[in-house]
């Protein structure tokens, strides 16, 4: 899919890499501060196995792109680099 900010590729929770998610401490915020956790559009992982690879998992729906709540999107540039 495609967003505002460029190409995305939309990824469903029964793929083998989300073991190996983890969320970079300076955006665990996103994920457990009480003040945003619940009002945050995405949560920002990544892989454990390709450092600097950003994973975004989706709570909320946005008005710039067809990104799903529960979808994770990886950015399509980040993948065809690795």
């Amino acid at each position: 899919m495609v967003g505002a900010h460029g190409p995305y590729v939309e990824f469903t929770h029964y793929q083998d890499f989300f073991s190996k998610l983890i969320i970079p401490e300076d955006q665990l915020w996103r994920a457990e501060d009480k003040r945003y956790k619940d009002r945050v559009k995405y949560v920002h992982y990544e892989l454990s196995t390709v450092p600097g690879m950003k994973v975004y998992f989706q709570r909320k729906p946005v008005v710039y792109a067809d990104y799903r709540p529960d979808g994770f999107y990886i950015d399509l540039y980040e993948l065809v680099n690795e």
